[in-house]
């Protein structure tokens, strides 16, 4: 049977994903002048964060979304429909966060109006996404078999992150606040509280669950299961503790959101008990755990191949490492520190602490980095890679800059949490960014190869 994909510009998976990788790095290299203030102490503003921030990750998730339909050999309704979104997606999200993000009436009405439909879209993507998976895992049996932990986790995080845009929904539109559940619990908890609550189990939720998506996307990519029985089982063993703990936390941030729930720290002490890793970082941590190991056993298994792609995927694993050595080394530090930093607020425990700006700095430094910059840039790698088949130098010099760009971005972030100054921080988002630039650049000039390639 013809592929739709060879018969339709706007169905081709590959001509998507170009033009993704355009936009995604246009918006970027253009953010500034969009309001985008990316290095400043503390949490995103609304046009940095509600506007730019979803501007460019929202499209990266149906980004993900197309490569894993390919390479999951979903049904090919599921993937006519993700194809179909690429650009109604790119339009309606640069439009409502790109530009009218943040503006009072009637533009925010209209924002809500645009954002409202390109959410229900996605979110109908979502679930034939997760039917496609169960459907592909039914019909390939063999398949199934070599790569379960893989596909199992795909399922688990999917139905994690197609949840948590649900929180965001409900906390931005009060017109949904006359249902009696939510009534009730405004009623209970207080609005403010209620919202707050709603967006902390949105952001929380959505990022480690769409990140281990991607490092399972990125597994299979790398076709580990081609491997021996022993990296499979490695990989199959990662990928159980992170379905475990998206579970885990699915459920916890579930509780949190809605409810009066307030999630508890464990292995306090200090004053009042201030010092202690909350549960739900513990779980969210032990999620990038089992994609640790599942990208060790990835890592085994790239010994069969070519020499420069072998370098390339080899730097797409460090970057995920990078992401893990920023949350786990420097954030659970100030953690069992905030006696010191105060949770970002000054005063004395258990409200503030003296080094609150340090905590403030490692916020906006880890929002930056592990989770945004690197993880986009984790995707595009898988993307090129698995566009860009041809082994050769191009490979090897964007993994050589990887590598050095993954030690600028640790230091980066270790350096504005131990001097609250973001100079370093700042120099680091702009060679990240230019980066994906870079890449978009040399898929453009390679495009006829890229089509060309089976």
């Amino acid at each position: 049977m013809k592929e739709v994909y060879k018969e339709n510009f706007f169905l081709n998976y590959k001509y998507n994903i170009i033009a993704m990788l355009v936009y995604i790095s246009l918006v970027l290299v253009f953010s500034p002048l969009l309001g985008a203030n990316w290095v400043q102490p503390g949490d995103f503003n609304i046009q940095t964060g509600g506007g730019l921030y979803h501007a460019v990750m929202i499209p990266a998730l149906l980004l993900a979304v197309i490569i894993a339909s390919e390479l999951f050999y979903l049904p090919r309704w599921e993937k006519i429909f993700a194809n179909a979104l690429t650009y109604p997606t790119i339009i309606l999200t640069f439009i409502g966060n790109g530009i009218i993000e943040g503006l009072n009436l009637p533009w925010g009405l209209a924002n809500d109006v645009i954002q409202g439909i390109r959410d229900v879209l996605l979110w109908v993507l979502a679930i034939l996404f997760i039917i496609g998976l169960i459907v592909s895992a039914v019909k390939n049996k063999e398949f199934f078999k070599k790569t379960y932990g893989a596909f199992i986790l795909l399922i688990v995080s999917s139905i994690s992150v197609a949840i948590a845009p649900i929180y965001a929904v409900v906390s931005l539109m009060p017109s949904f606040w006359s249902f009696p559940l939510f009534s009730s619990t405004i009623s209970a908890v207080g609005n403010q509280t209620f919202v707050g609550n709603l967006i902390t189990s949105h952001s929380h939720q959505i990022l480690p669950a769409a990140m281990c998506a991607t490092a399972v996307i990125a597994a299979v990519a790398f076709s580990y299961y081609e491997s021996s029985k022993r990296i499979k089982n490695l990989v199959n063993i990662g990928a159980i503790i992170s379905i475990i703990a998206i579970i885990a936390f699915t459920t916890i941030y579930w509780i949190a959101g809605v409810g009066t729930y307030s999630i508890p720290a464990i292995f306090t002490f200090g004053p009042s008990g201030v010092n202690g890793l909350a549960l739900d970082d513990i779980l969210t941590g032990l999620s990038g755990w089992g994609a640790v190991i599942m990208a060790v056993g990835v890592y085994l298994s790239l010994s069969k191949n070519d020499k420069n792609t072998r370098i390339f995927r080899t730097a797409t694993i460090v970057i995920g490492f990078t992401i893990m050595a920023i949350l786990i080394l420097i954030g659970y530090s100030i953690e069992f520190n905030e006696a010191f930093y105060g949770f970002g607020s000054p005063g004395t425990p258990p409200t503030g602490g003296p080094g609150y700006m340090y905590d403030l700095a490692f916020m906006n430094a880890h929002l930056l980095t592990a989770f945004f910059l690197l993880p986009l840039l984790f995707l595009i790698f898988v993307a090129f890679d698995f566009m860009y088949k041809k082994d050769n130098n191009i490979k090897r010099y964007l993994s050589y800059l990887s590598f050095a760009l993954m030690i600028i971005s640790f230091y980066a972030v270790l350096y504005a949490t131990m001097t609250a100054i973001e100079t370093m921080l700042a120099i680091d988002v702009g060679l990240l960014i230019s980066t994906v630039f870079i890449i978009m650049v040399i898929t453009l000039v390679k495009r006829k190869e890229i089509l060309l390639t089976k």
